[in-house]
């Protein structure tokens, strides 16, 4: 991620990003811990799920019904990180269905 973040920002704020580099906890702690957590969360997102060919796919057919809701979620997240919260992921993704009133398996 620090590679990622490096190559798009300007040269003043390398030293914030020496900084980070050697106190790498300050994602998950500090003043700007939760816009951290969620940029790591989209950087995550889509090198792991985005970028794989089978996520379009996927997402094609969970949309024409042909897999079911549990299945997509844990394709999800097996990609994220080995399936460890699977079970969240799912609840989350059926409140979000749930509020958009989109009917999928």
């Amino acid at each position: 991620m620090t590679h990622i973040i490096s190559s798009h920002v300007s040269f003043s704020c390398h030293a914030s990003l020496a900084k980070f580099c050697k106190r790498p906890q300050e994602i998950c702690s500090g003043k700007y811990s939760t816009r951290l957590t969620w940029a790591s969360g989209m950087v995550s997102w889509i090198e792991n799920v985005q970028s794989n060919l089978e996520y379009g796919e996927n997402l094609d057919r969970i949309v024409a019904g042909e897999m079911g809701r549990a299945d997509f979620m844990s394709y999800i997240s097996d990609k994220l990180d080995s399936g460890r919260n699977q079970q969240q992921r799912l609840i989350n993704f059926d409140r979000i269905i749930e509020s958009l009133a989109i009917a999928i398996n």
